[in-house]
């Protein structure tokens, strides 16, 4: 299914909570389509407080939005099922009351703008990455000197064995975890359960998200990666005052900021990086169930990569930090984290 949905733009059919086609669409008023019962269990999963909100984008409705099916959608998605290659076999079998000749015009449009809109992101990368290496190869001015000393003395790795030559090896903090969470024995990872665990009082333990700290204070360069699954998980660093008590507000946005003061993170749903409590960068595309980070504490970056057969740049983060940093994740429902041994 992925090969022949590839042609049409994985966002524009796929839910972004199951991550499978979309089945029975609805579009809620923000414009993010979702399966109607994936919309439906995140809502009555995250809804606490009478607040709805879109998992994409974060707009808030104080009343829970109708949902009614997307004809639209729900007709381009049978007519994509149809498609060879998008099942276990190559028949076509579409609903008589679906105008085929007139869903395949509009696919085929669809097509074309994905295309453009693709063509048009890969020259802009490319510009992009031009640039780097020309500012990496020339001299810089001599008017920035603090440039020209952080790239001589921060060379960033090019390849994943360059890399695991900075790889540590971390350990969750027992301490630190939420009651939601679920350590394994060896402490490398952790999953969310709907139920409470016993965990005695520890005044470093997280009790306004489900969140778990590494017990390393990272100062230099290293390296790690997370394996994760599941809805939604956040992760990135954090210094070690970051805030483990109950927001005192029940605004859902502001229980997003209690947890985002002083991190540098990546949310895997969300597709975007937070740098403190800001917003900074909306991913063009879905993060890899396998994500790794390096850190260059000097240089001030923190940089995200999708781990596949290749190594692929999410993001960077360029910032000054001032104390050291603790690998930090928050694993919300139905969702599992674990760091991966380095080879």
């Amino acid at each position: 299914m992925a090969e022949s949905c590839s042609l049409f733009g994985e966002e524009q059919f796929t839910c972004s909570i199951c991550l499978d086609l979309l089945k029975e669409p609805v579009t809620i008023p923000c414009g993010h389509s979702y399966c109607m019962g994936c919309i439906k269990d995140y809502w009555s999963l995250n809804n606490q407080t009478g607040v709805y909100s879109c998992p994409q984008c974060r707009q808030i409705f104080t009343t829970g939005p109708a949902l009614n099916k997307n004809t639209m959608f729900a007709e381009s998605c049978q007519s994509i099922l149809a498609l060879p290659g998008c099942g276990d076999s190559c028949s076509i079998n579409v609903s008589q009351q679906v105008s085929f000749e007139g869903v395949k015009k509009s696919v085929a449009e669809l097509k074309q703008r994905l295309e453009d809109i693709c063509k048009g992101t890969f020259v802009k990368i490319s510009k992009k990455v031009q640039d780097v290496h020309i500012l990496q190869a020339s001299n810089p001015s001599p008017l920035l000197p603090q440039v020209k000393e952080k790239f001589v003395e921060s060379k960033v790795p090019t390849t994943r064995e360059e890399f695991l030559k900075y790889a540590c090896q971390l350990t969750l903090d027992l301490n630190t975890a939420h009651k939601n969470l679920l350590l394994s024995k060896d402490n490398k990872e952790a999953v969310w359960k709907d139920v409470a665990l016993p965990y005695p009082d520890h005044p470093e333990r997280f009790v306004n998200n489900a969140v778990v700290l590494c017990r390393e204070a990272l100062s230099g360069c290293c390296y790690w990666e997370v394996e994760w699954s599941g809805v939604q998980v956040v992760m990135g660093v954090a210094y070690k005052g970051i805030n483990r008590k109950k927001c005192p507000s029940h605004d859902h946005f502001d229980w997003i900021l209690n947890f985002h003061e002083q991190t540098w993170s990546l949310d895997v749903f969300g597709r975007c990086v937070w740098e403190n409590t800001k917003q900074t960068k909306q991913l063009p595309f879905w993060p890899s169930k396998k994500i790794g980070l390096y850190l260059d504490h000097k240089a001030g970056t923190l940089t995200f990569y999708n781990i596949t057969d290749t190594m692929t740049l999410l993001y960077r983060v360029q910032t000054t930090f001032t104390q050291p940093l603790y690998p930090v994740f928050w694993i919300k429902v139905q969702s599992r984290m674990k760091l991966c041994r380095m080879k």
